[in-house]
C-alpha cells in the first residue's frame, strides 16, 4: 500500500532534508541534478543521474546536493514491499542503481498513473499501487539478486505472499495469526519462522501494518465514513479502530481527511 507520492524540482543544496526514518520503503528517482542521500557518519558516493535510490522504512537519512543545485525527482513511499526486496535492504542498508532512458520513461509513466489514485482513491487503486510497487522493486533488484536463490528462502517468500494475500481477502473479518496459518496450511509457529526469515518481522507486525495501511488508503476516500472504514478493516468498535490507528499513524483517523 502506498503512503506518499510526489515529484518535481528539489533545491536540496539550499534546503537539505534532515535525516529521519520515513516509516515506509522509499524509492527516490533522481532524474537530473546532483541530489543524493546523506547519513550521519557515512560518506555516500555521488552517482550521476538518472539514478534510483531505495531505502528501508527504518533508514535515518536525509537529502542534500551541491550548493545551488537543482534536481528533478520522483518519490514513491510504500508501506509494504516484496520480502525479497525487504531482505536485500536489510542486508545492504540501501540499494542504488543508474537507470537507462527506457527505465526513466517507465518510472515517469508510473508516477503519472498513480497521481489520480492518490488524489481520489478508487476501488482498484490498491491493485495499481501494488503493480507499480512490483515494477519499481524489479527495477531496483536488477543485477542484485542472484539467478539462483536458496530454495528455503524462495519457499518462505512464497508462503508469506500467500499468507498476506489470504489475510487481505478476509480483512473485514480480522483473522488471527492462527487462522491465517491454517488458511495457508502451516502451523502458527512455522508461519512465524517463515515471516521472520522472509521479512525480519513477525506475522503480527506485518499483518498489522497491512491492516492499518489499508485503512489509511480507505480514509482518503471522502465518501466513506470512519465507521465504515473501521468495519472494512475488521474493527467492530470505532473507538478501538481510532486507538489503533492513532498509535500507528500518530494522528486520529478523521485527521487524514
Amino acid at each position: 500500500m502506498m503512503r506518499y507520492l510526489n515529484s518535481g524540482e528539489r533545491h536540496y543544496g539550499e534546503s537539505p532534508v534532515m535525516a529521519y526514518p520515513r516509516g515506509a520503503v522509499e524509492f527516490q528517482v533522481v532524474l537530473s541534478g546532483g541530489a543524493r542521500p546523506w547519513v550521519v557518519g557515512e560518506d555516500l558516493p555521488r552517482v550521476r543521474a538518472p539514478v534510483m535510490w531505495v531505502h528501508p522504512g527504518d533508514s535515518r537519512h536525509g537529502w542534500t546536493d551541491h550548493r545551488g543545485g537543482v534536481s528533478r525527482v520522483l518519490v514513491f513511499h510504500f508501506y509494504e514491499v516484496n520480502p525479497l526486496l525487504s531482505r536485500q535492504l536489510r542486508e545492504r542498508g540501501r540499494l542504488v542503481r543508474r537507470l537507462n532512458a527506457e527505465e526513466v520513461t517507465a518510472v515517469e509513466g508510473m508516477m503519472a498513473l498513480l497521481k489520480p489514485h492518490m488524489r481520489q482513491p478508487r476501488v482498484l487503486s490498491p491493485l495499481w499501487m501494488d503493480k507499480v510497487c512490483a515494477q519499481l522493486s524489479l527495477m531496483a533488484l536488477k543485477g542484485v539478486v542472484p539467478a539462483r536463490a536458496r530454495s528455503s528462502e524462495s519457499i518462505a517468500e512464497q508462503k508469506v505472499r500467500q499468507a498476506t494475500a489470504w489475510y487481505r481477502e478476509r480483512l473485514s473479518q480480522a483473522p488471527t495469526v492462527a487462522q491465517v496459518a491454517k488458511g495457508v496450511s502451516v502451523s502458527p509457529a512455522h508461519l512465524r519462522r517463515l515471516f521472520l526469515q522472509a521479512t525480519g518481522e513477525s506475522p503480527q507486525q506485518v499483518l498489522r501494518e497491512l491492516r492499518l495501511s489499508t485503512a489509511l488508503h480507505l480514509l482518503r476516500d471522502q465518501q466513506r465514513s470512519v465507521q465504515e472504514v473501521a468495519e472494512l478493516v475488521g474493527f467492530s468498535e470505532p473507538s478501538a479502530f481510532s486507538r489503533a490507528f492513532r498509535n500507528w499513524h500518530g494522528t486520529p483517523p478523521h485527521s487524514v481527511r
